[in-house]
C-alpha cells in the first residue's frame, strides 16, 4: 500500500520471531520501491532496477549485518554521503538485518541521518522485539511478523516440492511443518536437508530424521 500510495515512510521495524519472512519482505519492500513498472505495487522483475536487485548489484540497496559483518568505517562513510548528495530520484534503502545486536554508535550514526534524511532514504530495521532506541521507535512505522501457521507453511513446502520436482507426501510436510515451530525458514532447511537424501521424501523418512535429531539432543 506504501508503494501503491507513494505514502513512503523514512523507517521502518519488522519485528517478531526468527524465520517468519522479515528480512524477505524488507528485500521485496525496497526491490519495489525502485521498479519502474507503474502499473502494479509489486516488483515486475523484468525491468533494469529488479534484475540489478535480482542478480545483487542494485546501487540502491544496501543490507547491513549481522553484527559481526558490519563494516563500521564503512557505514559511517556511506551514511555521510547520503547526508551529503542531493535528494536521489530513486529510493536509497538501508536494511539492517539482526538490528537488536549492533553497537550504540551504529545507533548514534543512523539517529544523525534520521533527523536530517534528504527525501527517498527509507531505513528497514529487522530484529526480533522492539528493543530499540526511542529515539528510532519515536520515528518508525512497526510490522509485526507472527509465526506462520502450520497450514501455510505445508502449502509453501508444497509449492517449493513441486518447483524442485520433488516427490513429497503430504503427510511428511505436515510433519516438517509442525516441527517448524512456525518458522517457514525451519522448515525450509529441513527440506533442503531431505532432499540430499533423494528426490523421494516420505513420512517415515521425515520421522526417522526427527528421531535421529531427538538422539542427538538427548546424549
Amino acid at each position: 500500500n506504501a508503494v501503491l500510495r507513494r505514502k513512503v515512510g523514512l523507517v521502518y521495524v519488522f519485528y517478531g520471531p526468527h524465520g517468519t519472512g522479515k528480512t524477505s519482505c524488507a528485500r521485496v519492500f525496497a526491490k519495489a520501491l525502485n521498479c519502474h513498472s507503474a502499473e502494479h505495487p509489486r516488483p515486475c522483475d523484468s525491468c533494469i532496477s529488479c534484475i540489478a536487485h535480482n542478480v545483487g548489484k542494485s546501487r540502491n540497496v544496501m543490507e547491513i549485518g549481522p553484527v559481526g559483518n558490519i563494516d563500521m568505517d564503512g557505514i559511517a562513510d556511506v551514511l555521510d554521503n547520503v547526508m551529503l548528495s542531493p535528494a536521489p530520484s530513486h529510493y536509497r534503502v538501508f536494511i539492517f538485518d539482526d538490528c537488536d545486536t549492533l553497537p550504540a554508535d551504529t545507533w548514534s550514526i543512523i539517529s544523525k541521518v534520521i533527523d536530517r534524511a534528504p527525501r527517498r532514504v527509507v531505513f528497514i530495521l529487522v530484529g526480533p522485539n522492539l528493543d530499540l532506541p526511542h529515539i528510532i521507535l519515536s520515528r518508525c512505522q512497526k510490522f509485526f511478523f507472527p509465526k506462520l501457521k502450520e497450514c501455510d507453511i505445508v502449502n509453501t513446502l508444497q509449492w517449493i516440492s513441486t518447483s524442485e520436482t520433488l516427490d513429497a507426501d503430504r503427510d511428511a510436510l505436515r510433519l516438517i511443518a509442525s516441527r517448524s515451530d512456525g518458522s517457514l525458514r525451519d522448515a525450509e532447511m529441513t527440506l533442503d536437508q531431505l532432499s540430499l537424501l533423494g528426490q523421494r521424501i516420505s513420512l517415515s523418512l521425515v520421522q526417522e530424521l526427527v528421531r535421529y535429531f531427538a538422539s542427538i539432543i538427548i546424549t
